[in-house]
């Protein structure tokens, strides 16, 4: 059994799992479950789960920093508050828009991995993010690409996209 796990991962998880509620259920079997693959992709999943937990832990604390300090900066430019140390992340840029080529779309509904900073600068083709399939986790992820050359003004953080959303996009300017 262990080589239907290199051919369809699938159809070997569908099978260990008739197997495994056979022997929660007291049945007998002329057959074992493929245990080690089984450890193997238990810890896989664990190990998965972690790693998304962190990856949205750190782009939580992110987004609260950024949202901290442009409040601060706020208050303190109304004369609300004392003026404050904060900085602003970046030196101002005027920035144009020309065309939809700036904007980048999902084509699928999935779980984007953004791949990008906002500020970075893009050149045409290169990668923005990619779109994951949880409901399919056999599928490939689908790279979304830049079509022209620009620096990243907005962005969709890790999370759902439907077929048609902007996941990001582009601007030009000094």
């Amino acid at each position: 059994m262990g080589e239907l796990y290199e051919v369809d991962v699938l159809e070997w998880s569908e099978h260990q799992a008739r197997l495994l509620r056979q022997h929660v259920a007291g049945e007998r079997t002329n057959e074992a479950p493929d245990w080690a693959n089984i450890i193997e992709e238990v810890e896989s999943v664990g190990r998965s789960q972690l790693h998304a937990v962190e990856v949205l832990l750190l782009q939580a604390r992110e987004g609260v920093a950024l949202v901290a300090s442009g409040i601060s900066r706020l208050l303190a430019h109304m004369g609300i508050t004392a003026s404050t140390d904060a900085a602003p992340s970046g030196p101002v840029r005027m920035a144009k828009v020309p065309s939809l080529n700036y904007f980048v779309y999902a084509p699928d509904p999935g779980l984007l991995e953004p791949a990008v900073e906002l500020g970075d600068a893009m050149r045409t083709g290169q990668l923005c993010g990619a779109l994951h399939f949880v409901d399919n986790p056999a599928r490939a992820p689908v790279p979304c690409h830049f079509k022209t050359d620009g620096f990243v003004i907005c962005k969709r953080h890790f999370g759902r996209a439907e077929r048609g959303d902007c996941v990001a996009h582009l601007a030009f300017g000094a």
